[in-house]
Order: structure tokens, then C-alpha cells, then sequence
């Protein structure tokens, strides 16, 4: 009964170890480029690794840049009316940052705005 109780709390230390780690390999935290592509969240060129930080486990992290006022708006999925990040950090030495935050429009119905 000893080793059927030590073989199964192996087992769920294994598990939870694959959780843990392909909730690692799939999360889309990232860092600030030095030379983003242009100034929206949503380009994945303007990050390191190319990914956008929008989850809620995801960390968007800020350094040095040359391009520092970012504009979010647009969801990477085209259909959430908001942003999502689980966490911002800013390092030490990371320039001054200004995040402008766009109203979304109702694609079909540019008109209208989606809140």
C-alpha cells in the first residue's frame, strides 16, 4: 500500500510539472523592443520573443526604447473590446512611457463604439 501511495504522488508531481511547464512554453509574455516596428501593443515585431502580451498570465515587461508612447486598442484577436495582461514591469533604467488607450469600433458597424 506504501508504494501504491509513493507511485501516485509521483505521479501527480509529474503532472504538475507538465502543467507548469506547458503553461510556460504557450504564455505570450514579452519585452518592449529597443527598435520596435512602430508603436502598437498589438505588433508582434515590437516584442522579444515576436509575440503580444495579452493574457492573464502573460507579463509585458518595459526597458530602454526609442519608441515609448504605445497605443492599445485593438485586440490581437480581433474580437475582445480590451487589452488583457496579467502583469506590467517596467526595469530598472526603462525610459518614460505613455500608453494612449483607443476606443474599439464595431467592425460591422464602424460606427458604433463597443464598450
Amino acid at each position: 500500500m506504501f508504494a501504491q501511495m509513493k507511485s501516485l504522488a509521483q505521479r501527480r508531481r509529474i503532472i504538475v510539472a507538465l502543467t507548469f511547464l506547458a503553461s510556460t512554453l504557450y504564455a505570450g509574455s514579452a519585452t518592449w523592443n529597443f527598435n520596435p516596428v512602430d508603436n502598437n501593443w498589438i505588433t508582434s515585431g515590437n516584442w522579444t520573443p515576436a509575440t503580444v502580451p495579452y493574457g492573464q498570465t502573460d507579463v509585458a515587461t518595459f526597458g530602454a526604447s526609442n519608441t515609448t508612447q504605445i497605443t492599445l486598442g485593438d485586440s490581437p484577436n480581433g474580437e475582445d473590446a480590451s487589452n488583457l495582461v496579467g502583469s506590467i514591469v517596467f526595469n530598472a533604467g526603462a525610459s518614460p512611457y505613455t500608453f494612449t488607450i483607443t476606443p474599439m469600433y464595431d467592425t460591422e458597424f464602424p460606427s458604433l463604439l463597443v464598450v
